[in-house]
């Protein structure tokens, strides 16, 4: 099985409930229900709105798209913008050399790993603040949230066409 759905958005200004309705809809008529439908429903909405709200805040762009993939053994979320691309802070953490920290707050920290060309986001949960917190890390809550509700997390900055997109997948 495999079920694709485009949706385009013009200016963006507030949240297209009805489309977020519409998406979820998708998802409830092609997945079966023995696949955890709640819990399932439950990340997407959260997938779904953090990354509207992320074109929003932070794309400065009159067109977006979010495409929905639908297969046996996964659900996939692609959100592409022509705006501004995501500038990755460049705060290290000695206990990750590789990544970069892209937030934080006392129960998780956020980061970035770059390869090849995609930056993948993942969160460690704290159990006392590894971090200094005293840092003037920037806000994205909303990255973390999709982290954490997301199988797998990246992010592609295409610049001969200055489109970012995100990828967020759940596993069935």
């Amino acid at each position: 099985m495999l079920v694709q759905e485009s949706f385009k958005f013009g200016t963006l200004s507030s949240m297209p409930a009805d489309a977020l309705e519409e998406m979820l809809a998708v998802i409830k008529t092609h997945v079966h229900e023995d696949a955890g439908m709640h819990e399932l429903l439950f990340k997407s909405k959260f997938i779904l709105t953090e990354l509207l709200t992320n074109a929003i805040k932070h794309a400065n762009t009159s067109q977006v798209s979010l495409n929905l993939e639908i297969t046996d053994a996964l659900v996939k979320f692609v959100k592409t913008d022509y705006g501004n691309p995501f500038m990755l802070p460049q705060i290290k953490d000695e206990q990750f050399k590789d990544a970069l920290i892209i937030t934080a707050d006392v129960m998780h920290t956020l980061y970035a790993k770059q390869k090849e060309e995609l930056t993948y986001f993942y969160c460690h949960e704290n159990e006392a603040p590894s971090i200094n917190l005293d840092n003037d890390l920037p806000e994205h809550f909303g990255l973390l949230i999709i982290t954490k509700a997301a199988d797998e997390f990246f992010y592609h900055f295409d610049e001969q066409n200055r489109a970012n997109t995100f990828t967020a997948t759940i596993n069935l």
